[in-house]
């Protein structure tokens, strides 16, 4: 409320300032696609389009080997998928067959997880990191993809304290959050 109650008057306290800033382009895009299942050459080219997106994190895969594997899903979209998963280290192994010969099949490891770095809202300079696991089903020999987004709720909070805290400091005034029934 701009024209609160004084100390020793009352006022009217008919002006708010309400803020909602824009999403970024980023974050609607990973928002809007979340557990949205894509075959294999639409999903290599999302990841492809968005690998500026992939965060640089120690033990997770970068930007260039997800870029590997989304070149990998499209050069072998035709071929026939058989998959192998390690139980003990929870790595996925997918193997295209062209025929049986062994000249004929391609090996590729799949990540169970990735990290992104994202802007939640529109002109930020502060990307916050975001885990996706990425999900795969193969049914009659075709392959879907889609990735899970870990906790984006838990992101957004930060990034709604973080603007509050920042429109404080550089406005001085004390932040109010609620809701006048």
């Amino acid at each position: 409320m701009i024209n609160d109650h004084g100390t020793d008057t009352p006022k009217w306290q008919d002006f708010r300032c309400n803020y909602a800033p824009k999403l970024s382009v980023e974050w609607a895009r990973w928002i809007g696609k979340n557990h949205q299942p894509m075959n294999q050459t639409d999903f290599a080219t999302w990841l492809e389009d968005n690998l500026a997106d992939v965060a640089a994190v120690t033990g997770m895969p970068s930007g260039a080997d997800i870029l590997a594997m989304a070149i990998g899903f499209e050069a072998n979209a035709d071929k026939r998928l058989r998959s192998k998963i390690n139980l003990q280290s929870g790595g996925v192994q997918f193997e295209f067959v062209e025929d049986e010969t062994k000249e004929t099949r391609t090996s590729m490891k799949v990540f169970e997880r990735f990290t992104l770095g994202l802007p939640v809202f529109d002109g930020s300079t502060d990307a916050y990191p975001l885990e996706a696991r990425l999900k795969y089903r193969e049914k009659s020999g075709s392959l879907t993809f889609w990735y899970e987004l870990i906790r984006p709720d838990r992101v957004f909070k930060t990034a709604v304290t973080s603007e509050l805290e920042r429109i404080k400091v550089d406005t001085g005034f004390t932040i109010i959050q609620g809701s006048l029934k």
